[in-house]
């Protein structure tokens, strides 16, 4: 009877036990439920904030992360953590949202792979405005195929259009718009129309940077058609603007005007002051390209009252530097200085740097005064000024130049050492064939003449690769010279140009066009003749428009005729002293010394390879 009535007890004890091991552990289940349903809501009012009050969005996902981390929700971490890695990215705050997606993509099996995929995307953006553009394009081709095999359309078509952008920044414009006509492609398919708007948009941009106007402003309207449908007052007032800044460089006028007036309006209903700014002071453009003097100045004046009121000062010194040039084209030259000076005080306030265009607009109405001794003075400062500013761009450009030779080098030295590697472990077998038996002879000279064919086909490969490489450097010079000749402007504004410098390069362009250089006598005082000049000014000229000293000016017109005269198969028959002599150069070892000296190979290899190619294609 004891003993059931023990084993009884034990019974119960054990029920006991049981049930209150399950009721907690029941519990447990449902408070963690319940906290991370808590964790999603304080995100999800962390996403609601952010727009207007960042503050409180920051304290709701802090709040939700220290939620997550008490019941070691990992995936909530990570979603907490890539909320707040947006949020400081949108306050400006990149180092800190750098450091925090960094910490996040440690750990991807945290989360599944679509959300890991979204956060490598927002980082590569995050690195697209650091310009770390290598680093942004690695990731965005890298999550390129998961989207392709999971249909994501919006996503890839997203990539693509950052592809394009950062095509654009490494100034490869053909590659950017193959990315463009994916997206556009895939967009049309699928009837993203938010998508399409943006495409366009990016489209218009890369043509305009082209200079092809007509294409850019097809694109724009596209991107104002999708925009409209969509009601994006926002972007539908940009696409007026840049239709209307179009306009203007087409010479459409009356267009122009209408359309900068659009975009104006529509700045205003959304009250996006400072877009509506730069509008105004394009309006002034207008008027004054079309000779409205008065009109424009009450532009100016429009711009300057408003950038007060936003207390923009850059826009400020830029519209009094505006109202100084329209007034001087009236010949009122006091008034004019007295805007300019204004102009430059501004422009010092703001800590602006570059102070050449009104320098030199100062050194113009000082000449016009006939106060010469002062516009000398003035002169001096702005060649000062642009010799500082060409100096840190060279200096970069060079920077530039050796970080690529120092990156080819390093492909070709591991080039190197992979084939000496090669020729090593060819001989190692070759001599333990030899001692095995000589009947294996004939496949280590085999495997041999291989690899010595390997390394005479890297050599080539790589001296084509040097070719593209100083051909593309030496077009982006050109296209910087031409860019550094462009009188600097703030929003699209002209200079005044001194007559005597016009006639000067009008004579000299003429000159080129009929091959001057090509005399071996030709020499700086007989070009200065040929343009009405002295040597200094024409010396001076040829520096401010293309960077470049006389002698390599004329060196480098004698390289192009060269570079012609050596890719035309009808003048196979001239020898390379002969195509040198008739490009100008007095000796073929100064030719040769300076036509390797800037392309990388000798001019023979250089019509070798140029030919062969065009019989190849």
């Amino acid at each position: 009877m004891r003993s059931f009535i023990l084993s009884f007890i034990l019974l119960i004890c054990f029920i006991n036990s049981t049930f209150a091991n399950s009721f907690w552990s029941f519990t447990d289940t449902k408070e963690q439920k319940m906290d991370s349903i808590i964790v999603v809501d304080f995100y999800k009012k962390a996403g609601e904030l952010q727009k207007n009050n960042s503050d409180s969005a920051r304290l709701n996902i802090l709040s939700g992360l220290k939620i997550a981390e008490k019941i070691d929700c990992k995936e909530q971490r990570i979603k907490g953590n890539w909320l707040l890695a947006n949020l400081e990215l949108k306050q400006r705050n990149r180092a800190i949202a750098d450091s925090i997606f960094t910490a996040i993509l440690q750990h991807p099996s945290w989360v599944d792979e679509a959300t890991f995929c979204a956060i490598r995307i927002d980082y590569a953006h995050l690195l697209y405005l650091e310009k770390k553009i290598d680093r942004a394009f690695l990731i965005y081709q890298s999550v390129v195929p998961y989207l392709k095999v999971k249909n994501d359309f919006k996503l890839l078509v997203h990539c693509y259009i950052n592809l394009s952008k950062l095509m654009i920044q490494k100034h490869n414009f053909k590659k950017a718009m193959s990315y463009l006509v994916d997206a556009e492609k895939i967009a049309k398919q699928q009837q993203l129309e938010s998508k399409l708007a943006i495409v366009y948009g990016t489209m218009g941009r890369l043509y305009f940077q082209e200079k092809d106007y007509s294409q850019s402003l097809d694109c724009f309207n596209q991107s104002l058609f999708y925009h409209t449908k969509l009601n994006n007052i926002k972007n539908i007032a940009v696409c007026h603007q840049s239709i209307g800044t179009l306009y203007i460089l087409k010479e459409d006028f009356k267009n122009a005007e209408a359309e900068l007036k659009e975009a104006g309006a529509y700045f205003q209903k959304v009250g996006y002051q400072h877009q509506y700014l730069t509008v105004l002071n394009n309006l002034g453009v207008l008027y004054k390209k079309q000779k409205q003097y008065k009109k424009a100045i009450q532009n100016y004046k429009e711009t300057l009252q408003l950038a007060q009121q936003l207390k923009n000062v850059n826009m400020q010194s830029t519209a009094l530097l505006n109202m100084g040039v329209v007034t001087a084209l009236q010949k009122n030259y006091d008034r004019a200085l007295t805007y300019v000076q204004q102009s430059l005080k501004l422009a010092v306030a703001s800590n602006e740097t570059d102070f050449s265009e009104i320098y030199q607009n100062m050194a113009n109405l000082y000449e016009l005064k006939g106060e010469y001794k002062k516009a000398l003075k003035w002169l001096a400062r702005y060649t000062q000024h642009t010799d500082s500013i060409l100096n840190i761009k060279k200096y970069k450009a060079v920077e530039d130049i050796k970080l690529k030779y120092e990156s080819e080098k390093k492909e070709l030295l591991i080039e190197k050492i992979s084939l000496e590697n090669d020729k090593k472990q060819a001989v190692i077998l070759r001599e333990r064939l030899i001692a095995g038996g000589g009947g294996l002879l004939f496949i280590v000279v085999i495997v041999f003449l291989l690899i010595i064919r390997r390394e005479s086909l890297l050599k080539i490969e790589s001296y084509k690769r040097l070719v593209a490489k100083n051909e593309q450097s030496r077009l982006e010079n050109e296209r910087s010279r031409a860019e550094k000749w462009k009188a600097p402007t703030k929003n699209g504004d002209s200079k005044i140009l001194l007559e005597t410098r016009k006639d000067v390069l009008d004579k000299l362009d003429l000159l080129i066009q009929q091959k001057f250089y090509t005399d071996i006598h030709l020499t700086l005082s007989s070009t200065a003749k040929k343009t009405d000049t002295n040597s200094k000014y024409l010396s001076q000229i040829i520096n401010d428009r293309y960077a470049s000293h006389f002698p390599n000016f004329i060196n480098q017109l004698r390289l192009e005729e060269a570079q012609r005269l050596l890719s035309d198969k009808n003048l196979n028959y001239l020898t390379i002293e002969g195509i040198a002599e008739q490009a100008g150069f007095k000796s073929k070892s100064v030719f040769n010394t300076f036509f390797k000296q800037v392309t990388g190979v000798t001019p023979s290899f250089y019509r070798e390879q140029v030919q062969k190619e065009e019989k190849n294609s």
